[in-house]
């Protein structure tokens, strides 16, 4: 029966947890507390809640949600299930749906980076100042000032919401100082510039994306992914390509400079600015 589930407290460094078994589960919970008369009345609230949500039949949809979320109480957070688990968290702020698009396009390229450049991390808390160090010194050389600022603050975010559920490690993009802001740091892309990304690209299949974005950086419509076969002549040194793209869903909710961001293979490559204008009617000739 509900009543004979039953909380046992733990600490995990110097927060206090709580776990617990239900149908030979075990679930686990941070207390958010290091005070030991705190933990045990929280322990107590917090238990009481989902004894009643087992009664009811409302435990999985309150307190477990999906696997995922099952993962992050339980205190180790996959690298790979980072974004699930950030979206299932009822900590992180309630953003609309084009910003979360943008956010799950900016966390998806850090895992790539890990995946790429650090295989073995597999865990969130194995995330440390070095690491994000690198990444940070990567990032600075592909993307205008503004974008890379915010990737940092939404990494930040990420971590500060996982991490302060799990209880485990230290925010490590703490202290990684912004740049600061300069007029029209964003490069254009120039004809030339984009022949030689042609010329770079080795023979095999590749994956060339496409995001349309606003001033702040923010997707105006879902990314557009293109893949690319390559085969260079033998006797060729390059090859160009030419791409017709179908695009839908483009909206431009208001006038103002817009940004087509390119990369290849997850690397940035550059931007394309786009100015959007509203042209006044002209008036009917009599």
């Amino acid at each position: 029966m509900a009543r004979q589930v039953k909380g046992t407290l733990f600490k995990r460094g110097a927060t206090y947890w709580c776990k617990f078994k239900h149908q030979g589960q075990e679930y686990r919970f941070s207390l958010k507390t290091s005070k030991d008369g705190h933990a045990r009345h929280e322990v107590d609230r917090q238990m009481t809640l989902r004894r009643a949500a087992i009664m009811d039949g409302s435990f999985h949809e309150k307190f477990v949600r999906n696997d995922n979320h099952a993962v992050c109480l339980n205190g180790e957070v996959p690298i790979a299930s980072a974004w699930k688990c950030y979206l299932a968290s009822v900590t992180r702020p309630d953003s609309g749906p084009t910003t979360l698009r943008q956010y799950e396009f900016q966390v998806g390229r850090f895992i790539e980076w890990l995946r790429d450049q650090h295989p073995k991390v597999r865990h969130l808390s194995e995330v440390d100042r070095s690491l994000a160090q690198a990444f940070a010194s990567s990032l600075r050389s592909q993307v205008s000032t503004a974008t890379y600022n915010k990737y940092l603050s939404l990494l930040h975010l990420v971590f500060r919401i996982l991490l302060g559920q799990t209880g485990a490690g230290v925010n490590p993009w703490l202290g990684i100082a912004r740049l600061r802001s300069k007029p029209n740091s964003r490069r254009d892309f120039t004809d030339d510039e984009l022949r030689i990304i042609f010329q770079k690209i080795e023979e095999g299949g590749h994956k060339l994306k496409l995001n349309f974005v606003d001033e702040d950086g923010h997707l105006v419509m879902p990314s557009i992914d293109i893949p690319v076969d390559v085969a260079v002549p033998d006797d060729a040194t390059f090859v160009s390509r030419n791409f017709i793209i179908n695009i839908q869903q483009l909206k431009f909710e208001k006038p103002g400079l817009y940004s087509t961001e390119i990369a290849i293979d997850g690397r940035h490559e550059g931007s394309i600015p786009l100015q959007v204008k509203i042209l006044q009617a002209k008036p009917a000739l009599e």
